[in-house]
């Protein structure tokens, strides 16, 4: 995303890594980026700032989506930016807003553990989807595929965030009312889950009555009792 950010020439552009030394993943977090696996920004000019932050999700639904369609593993996805296989994490994605050579651009952080499962993580936290994928075609092709979804669903425009979110209950980790526990800077929230809005935010019916977030006010999501990295 860097490289990206330096890059003044014309958009959209797709920059791609074979490694990275200074991965990051949402709120900074270190992503571990063993050669092997996807690593991916896509830089596209969005000076009204349409797209919205539920774009994240769509992208892991569109994964999902394009991995079963190619006879892949079934793949969940956890709100606001994570896909998971196995229930351990493969992919995840970020988004930064800058000044580009176009005006505001929209920059989108591809990641996905492919064929390396990041060192030193516990199986149970992290996965890699060519070990879950019978007959895998290889890396390149994956990522092909995996790519081609991304960008397909970023150049059908906002609208198509909305229309892919719909589809979000058939791939989604968490099955409507159960109990999940959302952190945010205030605190933690406990309740029942209730998906997704048609903004791609969530719905959480607590004691004193149903509370919506957007993906930019929750810091970790999990099931209401369960540790974890989140």
């Amino acid at each position: 995303m860097d490289e990206a950010a330096r890059d003044r020439g014309r958009r959209p552009a797709l920059h791609v890594a074979a490694r990275q030394t200074a991965g990051r993943g949402r709120r900074g977090r270190r992503w571990s980026s063993p050669a092997g696996n996807l690593y991916a920004t896509l830089a596209w000019a969005d000076p009204a700032n349409c797209f919205p932050p539920a774009t994240l999700a769509a992208i892991q639904l569109a994964w999902a989506e394009a991995v079963a369609a190619e006879g892949g593993p079934l793949t969940r996805c956890k709100w606001p930016n994570d896909g998971l296989v196995g229930g351990a994490k493969w992919a995840g994605a970020i988004a930064e807003r800058s000044p580009g050579p176009e005006g505001i651009e929209l920059r989108l952080g591809l990641g996905a553990n492919l064929v390396v499962r990041p060192p030193g993580v516990d199986p149970t936290d992290a996965a890699a989807l060519g070990d879950h994928w019978p007959g895998w075609p290889g890396a390149e092709v994956v990522a092909e595929i995996l790519l081609a979804a991304a960008i397909g669903l970023v150049r059908a425009g906002p609208g198509a965030i909305e229309r892919t979110l719909e589809r979000w209950p058939g791939h989604d980790l968490f099955e409507p009312g159960a109990a999940i526990r959302v952190t945010t800077e205030d605190g933690d929230l406990e309740g029942r889950y209730g998906g997704l809005d048609p903004a791609g935010r969530l719905r959480l019916e607590t004691p004193d009555g149903w509370v919506v977030l957007a993906s930019g006010e929750a810091r970790r999501l999990r099931r209401a009792g369960a540790g974890g990295a989140g």
